[in-house]
């Protein structure tokens, strides 16, 4: 069972690398090699299973939400590349070093974890439809049970350890 934590990992972990690494996000290079922070998307990943175990999924969840402010266009360009490939530029901005980022696609990462192992989600791809799309958010933040929530810690936790070893 485990090789399937580390199999959706390394396909996550794949893609991102592929966003930094393979020009398709044109981030300052010089900028990044000189900074020794971690990528936001990175630190998010660090930081979020010990956020949901100290207080729950729901919270963890929301919290991160409130964190990416209205910013419902990344979340759903995000899940889009990884669910289907389809690149957009506003993708790029979860990988830079600045405060503040990496919300948006991490959120993305758990709405795909949660596809791939079973769980309906459905996000509404028109961004002008925020309302739509956050209510979706919401209504998967409680209405994962507790032994999904600990199933899924699993999968955050090999995240974790594969976003943490890219060169980002």
């Amino acid at each position: 069972m485990s090789n399937d934590y580390v199999k959706l990992a390394s396909e996550i972990g794949r893609k991102v690398a592929l966003l930094a690494h393979e020009s398709k996000c044109h981030l300052k290079q010089e900028q990044q090699e000189n900074d020794s922070r971690k990528a936001g998307i990175v630190r998010r990943a660090v930081d979020f299973p010990s956020l949901m175990l100290s207080i729950g999924f729901s919270s963890a969840f929301t919290f991160y939400l409130s964190k990416a402010g209205q910013d419902f266009s990344s979340i759903v360009s995000f899940f889009k590349y990884l669910t289907t490939d389809e690149f957009s530029e506003n993708v790029c901005g979860e990988l830079e070093k600045k405060e503040g980022v990496g919300y948006a696609g991490y959120i993305a990462i758990l709405l795909f974890i949660m596809k791939k192992t079973g769980k309906s989600v459905e996000i509404e791809p028109d961004v002008k439809k925020a309302y739509s799309t956050l209510s979706a958010l919401l209504d998967i933040a409680d209405s994962l049970d507790y032994k999904y929530q600990r199933k899924l810690l699993f999968y955050l936790h090999e995240v974790k350890k594969v976003l943490e070893a890219l060169p980002l």
